[in-house]
């Protein structure tokens, strides 16, 4: 029956708390275990502090939109823990502004930040688990009432949806297959990031019809954190779309641009095969190098000085 209280010294104390306080530990230590070969203890530091705050705030300020009128009695109440609102529209977008601002102006020019961004994700992935179980345990996130066993038991005697556990399951799914895929091929960090925002954006657009007092409050359909969910997809189709774009940009430049092997020079008696990655200034190429942005001509050409390093 929820919610779960410890009894310390005769007071009874909640367990969202300690579930958050492990949350976040557990995403700093992961944070700190993953990137400390690679980036400073300040840099880790402030990626770890951004992403915390950010996901936060945009958490009680969604919050704040959405519940506009519990806030207006107790505007203080925005900062207290004991509330039942958990935004998870709200935690998304802070997702969302922790990547660009980390891709932007931490890992301005830091060669691994993919990697990074990955573990990041990873990190807060895990740590939303334990965050979950504390406000699943505590009887935040209330759902629609149930008659059926699936629904979890109240004080009050009513059964209702958990939709705590199945954003527990979600999360947990997604790590499952992210492991599994990643055994197999290699996974661009944006491809990554676009799956996940289209997924839990999709999920959450569902859920929160089955939310405890669900109202319609645009066009007698949908509410706002929904119509929030449907910018998130659209957004995620966006960066999926642009991470391939990319790759198979890329990978006809290497391909087109690429001398064939030949056998123009030999070492001793020994021939030897020259493959050139320059570009070569003709009217062979497939994709006019006119046609390209300023941006894409300065991403081929530094492409192209790496691989001539490289050999």
């Amino acid at each position: 029956m929820l919610p779960i209280h410890f009894v310390i010294l005769g007071n009874s104390i909640s367990v969202w708390p300690f579930g958050f306080i492990c949350g976040f530990s557990i995403f700093l230590l992961f944070v700190w275990l993953s990137l400390r070969k690679i980036l400073s203890v300040e840099k880790i530091f402030d990626i770890s502090f951004l992403g915390i705050f950010t996901c936060i705030f945009f958490n009680r300020l969604f919050d704040l939109v959405i519940n506009h009128e519990y806030y207006r009695q107790n505007f203080f109440n925005i900062f207290s823990m004991h509330i039942n609102n958990i935004n998870m529209t709200g935690i998304i977008i802070g997702v969302i502004v922790t990547v660009f601002l980390i891709n932007k102006i931490l890992f301005k020019k830091e060669q691994k930040h993919q990697f990074s961004l990955e573990k990041i994700l990873i990190a807060f992935l895990i740590s939303m688990i334990i965050i979950l179980l504390g406000a699943v345990l505590s009887g935040k996130m209330l759902g629609v009432e149930v008659q059926s066993n699936i629904g979890l038991l109240y004080e009050e005697g009513v059964r209702r949806m958990p939709l705590g556990v199945f954003r527990i399951l979600f999360f947990s799914c997604f790590l499952i297959i992210y492991y599994f895929i990643k055994k197999e091929r290699k996974i661009k960090f944006s491809i990554l990031y676009a799956i996940f925002l289209i997924c839990i954006s999709a999920f959450e657009f569902v859920l929160n019809f089955f939310i405890k007092d669900f109202k319609a409050e645009l066009l007698n359909v949908i509410n706002f954190e929904q119509l929030m969910c449907v910018g998130i997809f659209l957004f995620g189709i966006l960066v999926y779309l642009s991470g391939n774009k990319h790759k198979s940009l890329f990978k006809n430049e290497s391909n087109n641009n690429r001398r064939k092997p030949s056998s123009d020079f030999t070492l001793g008696s020994r021939k030897v095969q020259d493959y050139s990655y320059s570009i070569k200034m003709n009217n062979e190429y497939s994709m006019k190098i006119n046609d390209l942005t300023t941006k894409e001509k300065l991403t081929i050409f530094i492409n192209s000085l790496k691989r001539r390093f490289k050999r």
